[in-house]
């Protein structure tokens, strides 16, 4: 197994008395990952939602800069 990706890393991890992860060990492994990947992922996502809401002068600059970059890419884009 390629050590480049998670499963292969876990897959092929060794203790130091040289003893292997068990299948379960593995499962429990990829799903916490999974699964604290995504609540940080809404973690942040409810933040940052927070914090516009509280600051209106940086949730209109903000407007401000994704009409700007949504303008320049039609412009890129052509008709």
């Amino acid at each position: 197994m390629n050590e480049k990706d998670l499963l292969g890393h876990l897959l092929n991890y060794k203790d130091e008395k040289g003893k292997m992860l068990t299948d379960e060990e593995v499962a429990d492994n990829v799903i916490g990952v999974l699964f604290a990947a995504q609540d940080t992922t809404a973690s942040v996502l409810t933040w940052i939602l927070k914090y516009l809401h509280d600051d209106q002068k940086l949730l209109e600059a903000i407007k401000v800069s994704v009409f700007v970059s949504i303008m320049d890419f039609l412009f890129l884009i052509g008709p």
